[in-house]
């Protein structure tokens, strides 16, 4: 028995109704769930085409969405500014009780296949809430010939580089995912500016064929533009989204409060901070000489003595808070975060101002650690977050091949921090991979 448009619509929608959608996102993701949501934003819809069903090549399928999506620019804008929430998923074994009409089978693949993509679109938020506008994802450790740095063993092949990157490589990287190299002009650390300077691309767009996350190592469709040093970008626009600006990107926790601070040459919305940076920027800290916990309480420390005493999250590395788990041994405190139904681990230190929690979030840069007043941040959305696209009255589609369906999803958003000067990062001391 087959499957046919009309009652997998069915089955698809009194799972995941729309209005429950914007509830569907990991309990793994603290800093997205911590936030408050509002949904008073306008502003042109950004379409965000997903593929499930009998997988049949990523190009013929994103094709498929593109073409199906109303407005293929629009499409292939959201495609190609944020790919890694491109689900492709095969039936595998459920296409056999889908053919014989086992009972349930409708039920597991939907549940699976559905609340799969939701939860990677969610993943991607996430990310882009962390990082700037420019789709910061890395940078180029080793090309092709050379010695894998991470792991010795190796001599890089045609196409692949091996990837210096702060967050973990499946956190960022996935299979046809669009990045382009970049450079950022007068700058050459690992981690790019936050103070409106734009990276010049060296590479027209690339898609990732493979990810090796042990090795550290990305296959791509040309690597030939990426140096040694050159950072990763994931293809997009700068931030947020007018008409001049269609695909354009997050204003996240990098770009409200930046690395290193701001510079005199500072552009946020047309705003220099660098007049008043802690308290348009918020602040910054170098604790690089200093343990990890009397790095994150010295910060807490100079924030109380500015008036921030209500930021008692800090947002940290998975490496970096087993680090520290590691470090307090027996004098270790756990606590717990509690905000909407989720709840997060944490270890919890004193500081200036209180008690601190500190929680892992695998969308924090490696090395760094954010103290952050939750309540001074919102996300502005229209309609659900994210929702199905069904405004053309067809939210899903048949695939090219008749057991495929098409359907997309859409998220229009904005973060937004009305109290900058209650949220601080500090460098941490180098722990290693």
């Amino acid at each position: 028995m087959a499957i046919n448009i009309a009652n997998f619509q069915t089955i698809f929608k009194t799972l995941f109704p729309q209005n429950d959608l914007p509830w569907l996102i990991p309990a793994n993701l603290p800093f997205l769930n911590m936030i408050e949501k509002d949904g008073s934003l306008s502003g042109d819809l950004i379409d965000q085409p997903f593929k499930y069903g009998a997988a049949q090549g990523y190009s013929t399928d994103f094709n498929t969405a593109a073409t199906q999506a109303g407005n293929p620019n629009r499409a292939v804008r959201a495609g190609i500014r944020c790919a890694q929430a491109y689900k492709f998923l095969e039936f595998d074994d459920k296409s056999k009780g889908l053919s014989e009409g086992a009972e349930g089978a409708y039920v597991e693949l939907v549940q699976d296949t559905v609340g799969g993509a939701i939860m990677d679109f969610n993943k991607n938020l996430d990310l882009d809430f962390h990082a700037a506008a420019n789709g910061f994802r890395g940078v180029v450790a080793a090309v092709a010939g050379q010695t894998n740095p991470f792991n010795p063993a190796q001599t890089l092949a045609a196409g692949q580089i091996a990837v210096s990157a702060g967050y973990g490589l499946e956190a960022v990287f996935d299979q046809d995912q669009s990045l382009v190299a970049a450079t950022y002009a007068g700058f050459t650390q690992g981690i790019p500016p936050s103070d409106g300077r734009l990276p010049t691309t060296t590479s027209v767009p690339v898609q990732v064929i493979s990810v090796d996350p042990l090795g550290r190592v990305l296959q791509l469709t040309d690597a030939s533009a990426f140096t040694v040093g050159s950072f990763i970008c994931q293809a997009g626009g700068t931030l947020g989204f007018n008409s001049a600006n269609l695909n354009g990107g997050f204003c996240g926790l990098d770009a409200w409060n930046p690395y290193g601070g701001v510079t005199s040459t500072d552009n946020f919305w047309n705003i220099n901070r660098s007049v008043y940076g802690t308290r348009l920027a918020g602040y910054w800290m170098d604790g690089s000489k200093l343990s990890i916990e009397d790095a994150i309480k010295r910060l807490s420390a100079r924030m109380s003595q500015g008036g921030a005493q209500a930021s008692n999250i800090a947002l940290c590395n998975p490496l970096d808070f087993d680090a520290l788990d590691s470090k307090l041994m027996s004098g270790v405190r756990y606590g717990e975060v509690t905000t909407a139904t989720h709840g997060f681990d944490s270890i919890v230190i004193n500081g200036a101002a209180g008690r601190i929690d500190i929680v892992a979030d695998p969308h924090m840069i490696q090395g760094y650690v954010r103290l952050i007043d939750p309540s001074t941040f919102i996300l502005r959305h229209r309609y659900e977050l994210p929702h199905i696209v069904d405004v053309e009255g067809r939210s899903m589609e048949q695939a090219v091949n008749f057991d495929g369906r098409t359907a997309r999803l859409r998220c229009y958003a904005q973060l937004i921090c009305n109290q900058p000067q209650k949220n601080g990062i500090v460098k941490l001391p180098f722990i290693g991979v």
